[in-house]
């Protein structure tokens, strides 16, 4: 059997919905051998979906770390500044150093003025994990 279009985009709807299926009761489902199943996820046009979605999902993430770092700086000042309130504790002296450490490594990348003109996208799953794998070493 050899996934048509409307199944294939069942299979790719099913991977991307992370509902915990291993490969092999992927390929059950689809009544695939595996190697069947590792032919089709080998295909350039399924390549190129997971590898945008997975690259849409990682968008999606820093986007939504961007909205919240604002509040997280300013929750670890307050942490590395603590403020003794009367009738309270007084901070934890090691949560008080790991919040001023964390703020002294913090790097705040700025977006220049104008849209930097898009990069072309990973051809393949292996160029798209060097890409996110290097950028978190950074």
């Amino acid at each position: 059997m050899k996934p048509g279009d409307k199944i294939t985009e069942r299979m790719i709807s099913d991977i991307l919905s992370a509902n915990g299926e291993d490969p092999i009761d992927l390929a059950k489902k689809y009544k695939l051998k595996p190697a069947e199943l590792a032919a089709w996820v080998s295909r350039e046009s399924v390549q190129s979906t997971l590898t945008g979605m997975c690259l849409l999902a990682d968008l999606q993430t820093q986007v939504m770390l961007s909205c919240y770092r604002r509040s997280a700086a300013a929750r670890l000042i307050g942490l590395a500044t603590p403020q003794q309130e009367e009738g309270k504790p007084p901070a934890d002296p090691d949560l008080t150093r790991k919040a001023c450490v964390d703020l002294l490594r913090l790097e705040l990348k700025r977006t220049e003025g104008s849209p930097a003109a898009p990069a072309a996208a990973p051809a393949t799953l292996e160029q798209l994990r060097a890409l996110i794998y290097s950028e978190a070493d950074e």
